[in-house]
């Protein structure tokens, strides 16, 4: 699973946001990892979630 976090007001105080393979998928993100497109897929949709809810900008995600 890739995943990002951002720091939001409240009782959790974080925020994640992670993709993972779709179901009965064989890819293993740690031996195929995120494209460059996936990562700014997952980037672009953290950032919505977190600014509806008061959080933070998520953490960059590793290249």
């Amino acid at each position: 699973m890739a995943w990002t976090s951002a720091t939001c007001q409240g009782a959790l105080g974080l925020g994640y946001y992670h993709a993972s393979p779709v179901e009965d998928s064989d890819r293993k993100l740690t031996s195929d990892p995120l494209t460059q497109e996936e990562r700014a897929d997952l980037a672009h949709f953290a950032e919505q979630p977190a600014a509806r809810h008061g959080c933070g900008a998520p953490a960059a995600l590793p290249s």
